[in-house]
């Protein structure tokens, strides 16, 4: 662990220089302090009465230690004694490793997480409805293939309305407000599926569903990005994925087990513990700077690096100020937009004022890598698949109930979740896609070609009944360990942090509009082109993707903010930009 330490010398103070590393290490520490939505910040209202405070604090720089905050700890009152004189007269503070920091984090992100649970059990939610009424007489409120068209891609359709109207809510009632109150719909959407007693009642509660998600998207994001440390963000949101795909395997294995009314009430548990809980851990201390909320930001920063008083953030808490002061500078389109009368002072916040930062190469281009991750991962990840897979699966004629499979697949995708915690550090991002892309491209044109030529000839206890079972194993276990992650992990990283909270809402639209829109097709689609069809045309989409993240997509695990923001202007290493950081 590198220690940085600022000497009270001329260079050091003037420039920022630490004793043993560059002024670029500070910059760093200071870009990655914020990494969280700063939309608010353009309006400039939040900091007005920091601007004294702060200046009286630069005085301490010259004897004051700078250290990555959120790589160590400092040893202040009621710690051991935490400073000591050098040989030049310079106090030196010493500083150690704080598993407390992490735990406290952890903590945090484990009650985010529940969150992230409902929003894969609501998902899914479609596969169980569907899997027991698309087409069933026996149901009362059996389905025809248009109903479950709609049905199954109905949640998606009000997740981008919800999505944008996230960063406005988050910024209104807080990251932490926003997540406990978002499971209101979550509540209100399994009642009404409960209680449903004609399509219209399903259509509703899929709708309540839909926009609840949409919700999720902003406050989630921002507030992991606000409160997490650089070394611990990419654990911290592997976190976050593992948990969608619990929601997904555990409505998977409730919807088998039992009728799919009690199922919904049974989901209701979900989302009544996570309002509790989240009353347990602090609001966001970067929005709390926003707001001018000071003391409450010290002491939500004090618990979460470590359950420590206030005065032992005191150091960093600081440095988190001065950086918010500075993100109130506009960037040069919009001084320019502004000298132009593009975008008046009223505007600067709203919609159309922020659709024209899009000029922005700085902003434009992460904006387009995400959009086009988003329709390629989207494919090889099958999602529009989804809501008819039980259905799909009794077409394969399985040895085994397509419940069951359902099951199995859930579980895989679990699993698959859970290795980026491990492999990451030794992959990085970029790698684990390509690998990932190329394995569910192989894997899914084995499902076409295994439908086309061996579905209808297979005797029904062939051995090789079991290889589509198998196939739709790997998929979506390489699809959850390297597809669908990496898109919304790269959504906290890729954007300047001033339009991150716009960006993200734009982006998380952008995605459920794809879902929504393949969703819908599915049916017509696979009734013109059969099921190996669309296989086929998946498998194809997968190729393009794979070559298109080869060119472009850039490795940003272990690097900081500051440079992946470089990534997308003209100055920077081309052979860096694809490269991992050496350890």
């Amino acid at each position: 662990m590198t220690i940085d330490q600022r000497l009270p010398d001329s260079d050091s103070t003037n420039h920022g220089v630490s004793g043993n590393g560059t002024a670029g290490e500070d910059s760093a520490c200071d870009r990655t302090l914020h990494n969280g939505h700063n939309d608010a910040m353009e309006n400039g209202s939040a900091v007005n009465g920091v601007t004294e405070n702060h200046n009286a604090l630069k005085e301490k720089e010259a004897n004051v230690t700078t250290v990555n905050s959120f790589s160590c700890q400092v040893l202040l009152d009621g710690d051991v004694p935490h400073s000591q004189k050098i040989s030049d007269g310079a106090t030196k503070y010493k500083y150690k490793s704080n598993f407390k920091s992490t735990l406290s984090q952890l903590l945090a992100t484990l009650v985010e997480s529940l969150l992230v649970v409902v929003m894969g059990t609501q998902c899914v939610m479609p596969t169980i409805v569907l899997g027991a009424l698309r087409n069933n007489p026996d149901e009362e409120l059996s389905l025809n293939d248009y109903d479950a068209a709609w049905l199954g891609s109905i949640l998606f359709l009000c997740q981008p309305v919800g999505s944008i109207v996230s960063g406005f809510l988050c910024e209104r009632f807080g990251r932490r407000g926003s997540m406990a109150l978002i499971n209101i719909p979550f509540i209100v959407g399994w009642i009404l599926l409960h209680y449903a007693a004609s399509v219209t009642g399903l259509f509703a509660a899929a709708l309540a569903m839909g926009m609840g998600i949409g919700f999720c998207e902003a406050p989630i994001a921002a507030y992991l990005g606000e409160i997490g440390e650089p070394h611990l963000r990419g654990s911290l949101l592997s976190i976050m994925i593992s948990a969608t795909s619990f929601g997904y395997l555990s409505t998977y294995f409730l919807g088998s087990i039992m009728p799919w009314r009690t199922f919904a009430l049974v989901n209701l548990i979900y989302p009544v513990t996570t309002m509790i809980l989240f009353t347990q851990i602090p609001e966001s201390p970067v929005w709390l700077v926003h707001k001018g909320r000071l003391k409450e930001a010290q002491k939500a920063l004090g618990w979460l690096r470590g359950f420590l008083q206030p005065n032992q953030v005191q150091e960093e808490f600081d440095r988190m100020v001065k950086h918010i002061e500075s993100s109130k500078s506009a960037s040069p389109t919009e001084k320019k937009l502004n000298d132009f009368g593009e975008v008046t002072s009223s505007e600067r916040s709203g919609i159309i004022g922020k659709l024209l930062l899009l000029r922005d190469p700085m902003l434009f281009q992460p904006v387009r890598l995400i959009f086009l991750t988003f329709v390629f991962t989207q494919c090889m990840c099958l999602q529009a698949f989804k809501p008819y897979l039980v259905g799909i699966l009794k077409t394969f004629q399985f040895p085994v109930n397509p419940k069951w499979v359902l099951i199995i697949i859930g579980l895989m995708s679990f699993v698959g979740s859970t290795m980026p915690l491990f492999i990451f550090r030794f992959t990085g991002k970029r790698n684990l896609i390509l690998y990932n892309q190329f394995i569910c491209c192989v894997t899914v044109f084995g499902l076409g070609i295994y439908c086309s030529f061996f579905n209808d000839t297979l005797s029904s206890d062939s051995p090789w009944r079991w290889l589509p079972i198998v196939f739709f194993a790997i998929v979506f276990f390489s699809s959850s360990m390297g597809i669908m992650n990496v898109p919304w992990m790269l959504m906290g990283e890729v954007f300047p942090i001033r339009w991150r909270s716009f960006a993200t809402g734009i982006c998380g639209a952008w995605a459920y509009c794809v879902t929504f829109v393949t969703a819908r097709l599915y049916l017509p689609m696979e009734s013109v082109l059969s099921l190996s069809g669309m296989f086929y045309l998946y498998g194809a989409i997968g190729i393009l993707g794979f070559f298109y993240f080869y060119f472009f997509l850039p490795e940003t695990e272990g690097k900081t903010l500051e440079t992946i923001e470089s990534y997308f202007t003209p100055y920077h290493d081309k052979k860096e930009k694809f490269s991992r950081p050496k350890r």
